[in-house]
């Protein structure tokens, strides 16, 4: 594979995802008979891209800050889009929505702050787990809509509901506590 491919490609699933997105909203309202499934599998693929280019960036060693930023910013489109589509259907709570929005606004306001000071606080495995608890979350409502009155399915919503809520606020609690010792080992600027 060429230098050119290699440093480009991960960037280029980043940005497959932001039109995965609009692809799986324009579906969802469509009025296909197997709409949802359609956008569980659109879904899959979006996380699947969100997997791969983060594994192949390091692994060629090309990651980019351009690659940091819109991975992210994607992953958190993706998601809120995801809730929003499904708030309506009564699968995901409008509860369970706000207090995991709440959570990564103020957590991307302390890496944003601190990466502005120059102390980068970099991703967590707890954060990992907050992310597949919240693709689980959503895997299972879009699998309820494909396949309504499934109580496996809706047991399986409500427990990654919960360890979502869990994992979200957990690893948020550890990048509080990163920022708080990293903020106090800066040394203090001269005037």
């Amino acid at each position: 594979m060429s230098p050119a491919f290699k440093k480009n490609f991960p960037n280029l699933l980043t940005i497959s995802r932001g039109f995965l997105i609009v692809l799986i909203s324009i579906v969802f309202f469509s009025g296909w008979k197997y709409r949802f499934l359609v956008a569980l599998l659109l879904f899959i693929i979006a996380i699947l891209t969100d997997i791969l280019d983060g594994k192949l960036a390091r692994k060629w060693k090309v990651k980019s800050d351009y690659g940091v930023v819109f991975d992210s910013l994607f992953d958190k489109i993706l998601t809120i889009n995801m809730y929003l589509l499904l708030i309506p259907h009564n699968l995901i709570h409008t509860g369970v929505f706000v207090a995991l929005v709440i959570r990564d606004l103020l957590i991307d306001g302390i890496k944003n702050y601190s990466l502005s000071r120059g102390i980068p606080i970099s991703a967590r495995k707890s954060g990992k787990s907050k992310m597949v608890a919240q693709g689980a979350m959503i895997i299972f409502a879009l699998l309820l809509l494909t396949f309504p009155g499934n109580f496996l399915f809706y047991g399986c919503l409500v427990i990654s509901a919960i360890a979502a809520l869990f994992f979200s606020y957990f690893s948020g609690i550890l990048y509080v506590v990163d920022w708080i010792y990293r903020e106090d080992d800066r040394p203090a600027k001269k005037k």
